[in-house]
C-alpha cells in the first residue's frame, strides 16, 4: 500500500479537491491512505476566530465566512455530478458542533482549548473529499484518525504514543479494503483530548501511517515539483533535486526549508521507506525522491533563507567565564521551554542564540534567566545558509542589509541580518 499527503494548497477551492480526484482515481488503489490538511488557509481562520472568542469579541462573521466558505466548496464539487451519486453530508451538525465548542467551553485560553477548534479544519476538508471521491466512483472510506493517533497533552506540539499509535494504525488501517482518506495534523489523548502535531503537521501524519502501515512509499502533493536548492517562487535560478537522501534533507529543513516538516524524516528513514515530493499540478513531472542512501550529487549551491528569528545575548552579571554551567542553565531552559536554537555563538564572557521569534517564550525566557545574565534582544530578522556558493555570489545577496551574526565552516556559510527597510518590533535589552 501506499500514502498519499494532499497540503492546504491542494485544496485550496473547489478546483482543487477535483484535482485531488483525478490524481487519486488515476494513482491509488484499494487499500491506500490519503491524508488531507485543513483547506487553504482554514487553520489561521479558526485559529483568528478562536482568539477572538478569547477576546470575547463578536465571532459572528469569522464563522458566518468559514461555514460558507466550506458549503460554497462542497455545493461547486457535487453540483456538476448527476444527482444519483450525490452522497449525504450535514456539514450543519458540524458547525454546530464548532459553534458550541467555542461559546461553551470553559477553558478558553488555553492551548487544549485553540487545538479542539482547530482540529474542525481537518475534519471539514476530509469530509467533503470523502463524499466528493466517493461521487466520482473512487470508493473511500472516512476515518477519524483521532480513534487511533495518540498522543501527550503537549497541545499545540503534541508528542506521539508511539506503541500506541503504531499498534492502533497497523490493526484500524491495513484491514481496510477501500480507499482510506483521513486527517493530518491532529490526534486526541488517551483519554480522548484532541489534540495537534504542531504546524505543518499532515506530513509528520503521513509518515507515521506509513510506518505503522508498512507502506511501499509516500507521496507529498505540493504546489512546486520537487524540492530545489533554492525557493523557486523567488530564485529563478533554482535547480530541481531527482533525489535526496533524509539526511540531507534533514539539514535543508533544519536551515529553514519549508517543503517537508522536519518531523517527517526521522519514522520513513527508520522504516527505510522512499519519499516522493511532486506538484499536484504537473502529473507528468516524477519530482524528488527521497531516500536513506543516494549516489546522486549533492554539492548543488542551495540558498536557504529563514525569517522572523530572533537573536537573544546571554552576558555574565560576575565577569566570571561563561562556562559549561552556565551554558547548560541556558539550554536546560531552551529545552523546558521547547524552543529549538537555530544558531549559536559564543566569547569568553557571553553567549548568542537564535530561533524562531515567539514573543510569549522570550518573555518567559527573559524571566526565567534575567537574575543570572543580561539579556539583550533583536528581532525581525532573517537568517541566511548559503551552502556550495563562492564568496562573490553570497555577496549579491546581503546588499542594503545590517548584518548581526556570520559563521563560515567547510561549505556552508550562515548570515543573520535584518534588511535595511525592515523596522524591529523592539529592540534593546529585555525589561
Amino acid at each position: 500500500m501506499k500514502v498519499f499527503k494532499f497540503g492546504g494548497a491542494s485544496v485550496k477551492d473547489a478546483d482543487g479537491v477535483v484535482n485531488l480526484g483525478r490524481i487519486v482515481k488515476r494513482l491509488l488503489n484499494p487499500g491506500d491512505i490519503i491524508v488531507v490538511s485543513a483547506m487553504g488557509k482554514t487553520t489561521d481562520r479558526l485559529e483568528e476566530m478562536a482568539n477572538s472568542a478569547i477576546q470575547k469579541q463578536d465571532i459572528s462573521k469569522q464563522f458566518l465566512e468559514i461555514k460558507s466558505f466550506h458549503q460554497q466548496v462542497l455545493l461547486e464539487v457535487l453540483n456538476p455530478l448527476n444527482t444519483e451519486c450525490k452522497e449525504k453530508i450535514n456539514l450543519e451538525e458540524i458547525f454546530d458542533n464548532l459553534l458550541a465548542d467555542i461559546s461553551l467551553s470553559t477553558n478558553k485560553g488555553t492551548a487544549e482549548f485553540l487545538d479542539s477548534i482547530l482540529a474542525y479544519g481537518e475534519i471539514l476538508s476530509t469530509l467533503i473529499v470523502s463524499v466528493y471521491l466517493n461521487a466520482i466512483g473512487a470508493g473511500t472510506k472516512w476515518i477519524d484518525i483521532r480513534q487511533y493517533l495518540r498522543t501527550d497533552n503537549n497541545y499545540g506540539g503534541a508528542r506521539v504514543d508511539w506503541t500506541t499509535t503504531l499498534s492502533g494504525l497497523n490493526q484500524g488501517l491495513l484491514s481496510e479494503k477501500q480507499v482510506t482518506i483521513t486527517q493530518g495534523y491532529i490526534g486526541s489523548t488517551l483519554t480522548g483530548k484532541t489534540t495537534t502535531l504542531g504546524k505543518e503537521g499532515s506530513d509528520f501524519t503521513a509518515a507515521i501511517i506509513a510506518r505503522a502501515c508498512h507502506a511501499e512509499y509516500v507521496t507529498f502533493w505540493k504546489d512546486v515539483t520537487g524540492v530545489f536548492t533554492a525557493d523557486p517562487k523567488k530564485e529563478d535560478q533554482a535547480v530541481l533535486f531527482d533525489e535526496l537522501s533524509y539526511r540531507q534533507v534533514v539539514e535543508m529543513t533544519y536551515y529553514g526549508a519549508k517543503i517537508i516538516h522536519p518531523k517527517t524524516m526521522k519514522p520513513l528513514s527508520e522504516s527505510n521507506i522512499p519519499l516522493y515530493v511532486r506538484s499536484f499540478n504537473d502529473l507528468d513531472s516524477s519530482g524528488t525522491k527521497i531516500v536513506n542512501e543516494t549516489s546522486a550529487i549533492s554539492d548543488l549551491p542551495q540558498v536557504i533563507f529563514k525569517e522572523e528569528q530572533v537573536l537573544v545575548s546571554f552576558k555574565i552579571i560576575n565577569l566570571e567565564f561563561i562556562g559549561e554551567h552556565n551554558m547548560g542553565l541556558i539550554f536546560y531552559t531552551f529545552d523546558r521551554l521547547n524552543i529549538q536554537v537555530n544558531m549559536i555563538q559564543s566569547s569568553a564572557v557571553s553567549c548568542s542564540f537564535v530561533f524562531d521569534w515567539n514573543e510569549e517564550k522570550v518573555a518567559q525566557l527573559n524571566k526565567s534567566l534575567e537574575d543570572k545574565f543580561e539579556i539583550y534582544f533583536n528581532d525581525n530578522l532573517t537568517l541566511g545558509t548559503f551552502k556550495n556558493m563562492p564568496s562573490d555570489s553570497i555577496l549579491n545577496y546581503m546588499e542594503g542589509v545590517e548584518v548581526f551574526l556570520e559563521q563560515t565552516t567547510r561549505d556552508k556559510k550562515r548570515i543573520l541580518y535584518k534588511k535595511s527597510e525592515s523596522s524591529n518590533k523592539s529592540v534593546g535589552k529585555l525589561l
